[in-house]
């Protein structure tokens, strides 16, 4: 990551993609272990569940608040990384326990913050431009929180605190941060249909029905891939961002990401 010792440079989007796929290579098996530990298990209860109400809520419950603790998870193991070269999962893990409450707090936010808008463009469904002018601060503040998880994993933050953290991280520089997020978004889409093509195969060739319970098992096993193998992308990128905007804005190098993780350097 760094060009001399101690270092962290600024990396346009091209360098930071770049880190990101190079960092995901160097430490392939134990990032996707972190992302497995919550997704797998939750992804097969609710297969096992089936489409009935409790597998939708089991589902919920994964897509949010699980995937707000593998995000702050990866994050506490890219900076693990740099600092002394190796991840450790477990390690991880204890550092978003510490943190669960924040985190949780942060996801209730925003899920408020969500519904909020809901209910509004919901109630406001009549009209034709309002709903719309509601979807611009929408964006808006999800660009400006896009580094809170990052900020919360690293530094002792509490969920408000954090908040407020990314929203002047990113302030000055939403346009750089909202391209950088779109492209890491297509990136993260493309492969996570690159990883669905073989199952995509398998079910063709198998002449699967919809039905069918060697398809459903298929479909699960490629939607399981999917959680694990393209999760990660997008959040050892978020983190990048946010290790780079903290560069821009304030000088961030080695030393101080080591002193924040309570890691020593090796």
């Amino acid at each position: 990551m760094a060009e001399c010792p101690g270092t962290i440079p600024e990396r346009s989007l091209g360098d930071l993609l770049n880190e990101t796929f190079l960092v995901y290579g160097r430490h392939f098996w134990l990032i996707v272990g972190i992302v497995a530990v919550v997704n797998v298990p939750a992804l097969v209860v609710a297969f096992i569940l089936g489409t009935g109400p409790a597998g939708y809520v089991v589902e919920a419950v994964r897509g949010t608040f699980g995937s707000m603790y593998v995000y702050a998870a990866l994050a506490f193991a890219v900076g693990q990384g740099y600092v002394t070269g190796d991840i450790e999962i477990g390690r991880c893990y204890h550092r978003v326990w510490s943190r669960v409450l924040s985190l949780s707090m942060l996801m209730f936010a925003l899920l408020a913050s969500a519904v909020l808008l809901a209910t509004l463009m919901f109630l406001l469904a009549r009209t034709v431009i309002l709903p719309f002018v509601l979807i611009v601060p929408a964006l808006m503040m999800a660009v400006y929180l896009t580094v809170a998880v990052p900020a919360l994993a690293t530094e002792s933050f509490s969920w408000f605190s954090a908040l407020k953290r990314s929203f002047h991280l990113v302030q000055e520089s939403w346009w750089r941060v909202f391209a950088i997020i779109s492209v890491v978004i297509l990136v993260t889409m493309g492969l996570a249909i690159v990883v669905m093509i073989p199952f995509f195969i398998v079910g063709a060739l198998a002449g699967l029905g919809g039905a069918n319970v060697v398809g459903s098992v298929t479909r699960a096993l490629g939607g399981i891939a999917v959680a694990v193998v393209a999760v990660p992308v997008p959040s050892i990128a978020g983190t990048l961002l946010y290790y780079d905007l903290r560069v821009r804005k304030e000088g961030f190098d080695m030393p101080s990401l080591s002193r924040e993780m309570g890691v020593v350097a090796v």
